[in-house]
């Protein structure tokens, strides 16, 4: 029977950790990440005392602990309840089919009350966890659209070269979409959302599922949960964030016509795959705000590209930037008897996976 101990760790204990830059009992492969902690203890709804990490270790040979399973979680407002979305759930492959991750979710569900929680995007295991809990499980669909090459062989060469010119084309057509676009949007790159941003917000969230306070969307665009380095080698903070991504890009997109904000979305890019995590426009203005979403996919040039609004993907559908174009389910587990409207959608960065 191993020895077996469960430890939790408050927002305070996170902010303490971060300004000492010590590496235990966290670390870039630890309990939780840098960037992840920064952005869990800043969030506009948590209490300083408030559990976030949680973490299972087992004795060793040696005596010293070893952690072999660890989850969080973060707060969020859905109408006037505060709920907590699940974040991470990690085990190490030898000590799987052992109950550590259900007791890890338990231990933090049980402090928050398990009415309180939800899970969105889990693997079959994390549902199975959620369904114990009394969870009910309904399945969302995403659109993902792909033409990822992987070069190896003589065909993997030729299908490599061929992508490549799929990216030379694809950044000809940008050029060409912008020579012939005679649409008279500009763009603004924010990290804060202003007043005229949220009120179009505002009145294009009625169903919403989980509609976002602007505090959330402030909070998603100055703390991400994955935080961005492009040059790691320059930066001061490397030994802080030494887990920090260069390919990764998190921005808030205000689209304008002359002086009207007309839309608004959260474009991530992480190296081959692109994806729209929140979209809000004015109705007369679809087109000019979908096709701003266009030209970021051709200026980028990623393989894949993925969202979960059926509007915008039949309108990517048409462009045939993309070979292949399927739908995937993504899983939501949340309280039996939590109020769901049946007509209501989910927006792509619901839970945390605008991260």
């Amino acid at each position: 029977m191993e020895s077996v101990e469960i430890k939790t760790y408050s927002a305070k204990e996170l902010l303490q950790w971060l300004n000492t830059g010590h590496s235990t009992p966290f670390g870039p492969k630890g309990v939780i990440s840098p960037s992840r902690a920064l952005a869990f203890a800043n969030n506009p709804y948590v209490d300083p005392d408030d559990p976030i990490a949680c973490a299972l270790f087992v004795a060793t040979s040696s005596g010293q602990p070893a952690l072999v399973a660890y989850t969080a979680a973060f707060p969020d407002m859905v109408g006037n309840q505060r709920m907590w979305w699940f974040s991470t759930l990690w085990c190490h492959p030898e000590h799987r089919g052992k109950g550590y991750p259900l007791a890890l979710v338990g231990t933090l569900a049980e402090h928050y009350g398990p009415e309180n929680c939800l899970d969105t995007m889990g693997a079959a295991e994390t549902v199975e966890i959620f369904r114990f809990l009394g969870h009910q499980v309904s399945y969302l669909h995403e659109h993902r659209f792909g033409s990822k090459i992987q070069r190896g062989g003589l065909r993997g060469h030729i299908l490599y070269q061929r992508e490549q010119l799929r990216t030379f084309l694809r950044r000809h057509n940008a050029r060409a979409l912008r020579a012939i676009n005679h649409s008279t949007y500009t763009l603004q790159y924010i990290d804060l959302i202003d007043d005229d941003t949220y009120s179009l917000i505002q009145r294009q969230s009625a169903n919403d599922l989980f509609p976002r306070t602007r505090e959330t969307f402030n909070w998603i665009l100055q703390y991400p949960l994955k935080h961005c380095t492009p040059l790691p080698h320059r930066t001061s903070s490397r030994g802080l964030f030494g887990d920090s991504d260069p390919l990764y890009w998190l921005r808030g997109v205000k689209v304008m016509h002359g002086d009207e904000t007309i839309g608004f979305y959260i474009i991530r890019n992480a190296e081959s795959d692109l994806s729209v995590k929140y979209l809000y426009y004015a109705e007369p203005y679809r087109d000019q705000v979908f096709t701003s979403i266009v030209e970021h996919i051709l200026h980028f040039g990623n393989s894949c590209f993925a969202t979960r609004h059926t509007e915008l993907a039949n309108y990517i559908a048409a462009t045939k930037l993309f070979k292949s174009h399927k739908i995937a389910d993504i899983s939501l587990s949340c309280p039996k008897g939590f109020s769901l409207n049946p007509s209501g959608s989910t927006q792509g960065g619901d839970g945390d996976c605008f991260a």
